[in-house]
């Protein structure tokens, strides 16, 4: 079972999400995870779980769009 993410976490994820929106508009043909984890990175997330927590949060909040 998954922890809750805290409110900052969120917004960070958030941020991170636009981000990475933003660089695959910008750049055609850019792998989603690629742009995901630059964006993650650039905010600070850390590689590793945290990165990996990150992807899977940001490919769930993709996957509910589709």
């Amino acid at each position: 079972m998954h922890k809750p993410i805290d409110q900052q976490t969120l917004a960070t994820y958030q941020a991170a999400y636009a981000n990475a929106s933003q660089m695959m508009s910008d750049s055609d043909g850019l792998e989603p995870t690629s742009a995901l984890k630059q964006a993650a990175s650039d905010l600070g997330i850390a590689y590793g779980e945290p990165m990996g927590e990150f992807v899977r949060w940001a490919h769930k909040r993709i996957n509910a769009t589709v």
